[in-house]
């Protein structure tokens, strides 16, 4: 059926969705995802060796377009310079979190752009490493260092809150 496409070509899309981290007063520490908005993503390969914005729809307009002015070109850039592939990236941002939301818009559409392209790749990244490209590199400066983060993957149940239900 797939015979004689060529899956080099063809794009990838990532849904990166917008998130809150302070839920309330005093829970900060408590963080979630909201699939109704987001940012979609869109990676192609290119001949032409870098990183490219080629355009932005949605419902944010004149995004910088150079890759060292925007999270997600700076994220690919980083990317890029890591795995260092045979091939340059060009990049399309549908913004579905509006700027200074609160959302996430920046980091969301950062992480869609690194896993958009990481699906084109020859050997995909593992997905740790994604933050691991990120951490040094000057324009996610803000980040927290490896010595200082702790990351705990929790669930509501784990931290034994009631359920909305329960409330």
């Amino acid at each position: 059926y797939f015979q004689g496409f060529d899956f080099s070509a063809a794009p990838a899309t990532a849904f990166a969705p917008a998130s809150v981290a302070n839920v309330a007063t005093g829970f900060d520490i408590l963080g979630f995802a909201v699939n109704a908005l987001g940012d979609h993503i869109t990676v192609t390969r290119s001949a032409t060796p870098g990183v490219r914005i080629t355009g932005s729809s949605g419902v944010v307009s004149g995004i910088p377009r150079q890759p060292e002015r925007n999270t997600a070109g700076r994220a690919l850039q980083a990317l890029n310079t890591a795995v260092k592939p045979a091939f340059g990236f060009d990049m399309h941002i549908h913004k579905g979190i509006p700027l200074g939301s609160g959302l996430g818009g920046s980091a969301a559409s950062a992480v869609g752009a690194v896993v958009a392209a990481n699906a084109l790749l020859e050997r995909e990244v593992p997905i740790s490493a994604h933050y691991s490209l990120l951490e040094n590199h000057a324009g996610f400066s803000r980040l927290p260092r490896k010595e200082t983060r702790k990351p705990q993957l929790r669930d509501r149940d784990s931290w034994g809150f009631p359920s909305p239900v329960e409330l």
